[in-house]
C-alpha cells in the first residue's frame, strides 16, 4: 500500500477530526474561564460594595439613636462612638482579654474613625471616616448611603500615590464647617474643600444637606489613587 493510500484511510481521517475537535474543546473551555472569572469578580464587587454600604446604614441609624435625639454629637470621640454606633463585626476582638477593643475596620482593612462637626449649630453632627475604599466601589458605595449622609466628601491622592492617615487639622476644619461653609447653595464638579489632603485635597460631593452631586462624584472616585477615603457626615438637619 502506498504512502498517499495511506494518508487517506479513515483512520486518519478521524485523528484529523479529533484534532480540531480538541481546539474547538480547549477555545470552549477557556471562553468559560474568562466568563466565570468575570462573574466572580463582579460577584465579590457586589457583595463588597453590599456589605460596606449595610455597615455605614447601621452607623448612621445607631449614631442618630444613640447621640441624635438629644442633639448631643459633641460627646461623641473614636471610643465612645466605635462603643455604641459600630457594628459589632466591625470591631477589633482581643483573644487575650477575650474582649472587644476600641478600635473597628471596614471591610477594606481600613480604620474606622470620627469626629464632631458644627453644620447648622453647634455639634449637630458626626464626622465618619471611612478609608481604603476601592475607587471602583466608590460611587456605588456613596450613592447607596447618601440619603443618610448631611455631607459627603471623597479624598484622594494623586495617581500612583498613597493616602497619608487621616489628618486631625482636616477633623478640625470640619468641626469648624459651620461657620466655614454654611451658605454652600450648589456643588460644582472638582470643588476642593477642607484644606490639601494628600495630593489632591478633598472633594466635596455632597454639599451641607443638599442632594448629591453625580457629576462631582464621578470625577472624585475616578481619579488620582487607586483608593479613596471617604468623609460622611451623620446627623439632624
Amino acid at each position: 500500500m502506498s504512502p498517499k493510500t495511506l494518508q487517506n484511510t479513515p483512520q486518519s481521517r478521524q485523528r484529523g477530526y479529533g484534532l480540531v475537535e480538541v481546539m474547538i474543546s480547549l477555545v470552549i473551555i477557556a471562553i468559560l474561564i474568562a466568563v466565570a472569572v468575570a462573574l466572580s469578580i463582579n460577584l465579590r464587587t457586589s457583595t463588597s460594595i453590599t456589605a460596606n454600604t449595610n455597615h455605614l446604614t447601621q452607623i448612621a441609624a445607631n449614631a442618630k439613636k444613640t447621640f441624635g435625639v438629644i442633639n448631643q454629637y459633641t460627646a461623641v470621640n473614636d471610643v465612645r462612638a466605635v462603643r455604641t454606633v459600630v457594628p459589632r463585626e466591625l470591631r477589633t476582638y482581643n483573644p487575650v482579654s477575650g474582649q472587644y477593643d476600641d478600635t473597628a475596620f471596614n471591610n477594606f482593612g481600613g480604620e474606622i474613625k470620627f469626629g464632631i462637626s458644627n453644620l447648622t449649630q453647634n455639634g449637630d453632627t458626626m464626622v465618619v471616616v471611612w478609608q481604603n475604599v476601592p475607587k471602583d466601589q466608590c460611587e456605588q458605595i456613596v450613592t447607596q448611603v447618601a440619603g443618610l449622609m448631611r455631607r459627603i466628601e471623597v479624598e484622594r491622592a494623586a495617581a500612583g500615590a498613597v493616602l497619608a492617615a487621616p489628618a486631625t487639622t482636616h477633623l478640625t476644619q470640619a468641626a469648624a464647617l459651620g461657620s466655614a461653609a454654611p451658605s454652600v447653595t450648589q456643588v460644582t464638579p472638582g470643588t476642593v474643600t477642607g484644606g490639601t489632603l494628600g495630593a489632591a485635597g478633598t472633594l466635596l460631593v455632597k454639599g451641607n444637606d443638599l442632594e448629591l452631586s453625580t457629576a462631582a462624584l464621578n470625577d472624585a472616585c475616578n481619579g488620582g489613587s487607586e483608593s479613596v477615603r471617604l468623609w460622611f457626615w451623620v446627623g439632624r438637619s
